[in-house]
């Protein structure tokens, strides 16, 4: 017996028919629902691969923050999209 779903989620626009489908298989089988959702890091410069044993490992700050609020963000409008579907009725076909 199924008892769990894990829906990996990483492009708005393809939620609606994934998250669907997940929720069906969820609902059917009393199942919980595991949500996954990707986030690609922010692109930054790191120093070159010869330049790695002389680095001090330290990171630029500005640059850990810059991620943290990418992150934050994305979080917020997935979050925003999940309380929406949940609130939503579900279509009848």
């Amino acid at each position: 017996m199924i008892t769990k779903v894990l829906v990996a989620l990483d492009y708005l626009a393809d939620l609606p028919q994934i998250f669907e489908q997940a929720v069906d298989l969820a609902v059917k089988y009393q199942a919980s629902l595991y949500i996954f959702h990707c986030v690609e890091p922010h692109n930054a410069p790191l120093p070159e691969v010869s330049a790695m044993a002389a680095y001090s490992g330290v990171l630029n700050e500005n640059l850990v923050v810059a991620q943290q609020e990418d992150l934050y963000q994305q979080i917020a409008t997935i979050s925003a999209w999940l309380q929406e579907q949940a609130r939503s009725p579900k279509k009848k076909e």
